[in-house]
């Protein structure tokens, strides 16, 4: 009992005192579309193990999410809020780039999107060369019990469009480093692209102009990135060296670990195309 009380003593001390908190688990995941052609792997033969896998983190990052499967994954993920916008029309129409979040770790002191194109605030625009609108979802959390802030945004970039995936790359990277303002960032998504391409130079250049570029969480992290050295599966086998959804980061904040992860259904199934990326992220301490 007493060992009890002095912990929680030390805790409201801390907590007092503004100490590093309990750091985040924050993951990306493109949980692919409800799309009946896909046969066995059809959204609702993977909803249960996607949400469940999803239950341990704190802020989740999901892409490819149509209005029935937001609406499931809020029915199942009780413990958390979320907020994202329909591609298609700003509402519910289309795919969403939707964050999830624990209202028990984090409050939420702003929050927009926009659209990768040559007219952000535009609803609905397809950017450069892109197939389809993409958006980026973002938001400004304060953690609780504390004064510490973070920026985070959830992004889709587009799957055929070369010149869109760079200049979604440029658009990004200039707007977390306004939009930001000087808080600690994470922007996390399926970038359709790997290490040293033109989209990912685009969002780490080390040369572009501004506040300083993103840093992929892989190359700051503590501990060796673990898991497979791939994140598409396209539901048949791990596809050797091809990372291709990211979670960057910017600012006061550290990566403890970074993990690829590879959740599975009941019957042993990829849950997803795509393989989750997860970070172990503290707030507070300079990049």
């Amino acid at each position: 009992m007493f060992r009890n009380l002095l912990l929680f003593g030390l805790f409201l001390i801390g907590t007092a005192l503004g100490v590093a908190a309990e750091p985040l688990r924050v993951v990306t995941y493109n949980i692919r579309y409800a799309n009946p052609n896909d046969g066995p792997d059809y959204w609702p033969k993977r909803a249960d193990a996607v949400a469940k896998f999803l239950a341990d983190f704190d802020v989740i990052g999901l892409q490819e999410v149509t209005k029935p499967q937001f609406d499931q994954l809020r029915s199942k993920l009780k413990a958390f809020d979320s907020y994202g916008l329909g591609r298609d029309d700003g509402k519910s129409g289309g795919e969403h780039a939707a964050i999830f979040f624990r209202p028990d770790r984090v409050k939420v002191v702003d929050k927009g999107t926009i659209w990768l194109s040559e007219t952000p605030d535009k609803i609905g625009v397809k950017g450069w060369d892109a197939a389809l609108p993409r958006t980026c979802t973002w938001m400004v959390f304060q953690l609780n019990n504390s004064d510490k802030k973070l920026f985070v945004a959830n992004t889709h970039f587009d799957h055929r469009g070369a010149n869109a995936r760079t200049q979604s790359g440029k658009l990004l990277r200039t707007f977390t480093q306004q939009r930001s303002d000087g808080l600690p960032a994470i922007v996390m998504g399926d970038f359709n692209c790997m290490d040293g391409s033109a989209p990912y130079v685009a969002l780490t250049d080390p040369k572009a102009t501004g506040r300083s570029p993103l840093k992929d969480a892989r190359t700051v992290s503590l501990k060796k990135p673990g898991g497979p050295n791939s994140t598409w599966c396209g539901f048949k086998e791990i596809a050797p060296d091809r990372i291709i959804d990211h979670i960057f980061v910017m600012g006061a904040l550290t990566v403890r670990q970074v993990d690829v992860l590879d959740p599975r259904t009941s019957t042993g199934r990829f849950a997803s195309d795509h393989l989750p990326v997860a970070a172990t992220i503290e707030l507070g301490q300079s990049d």
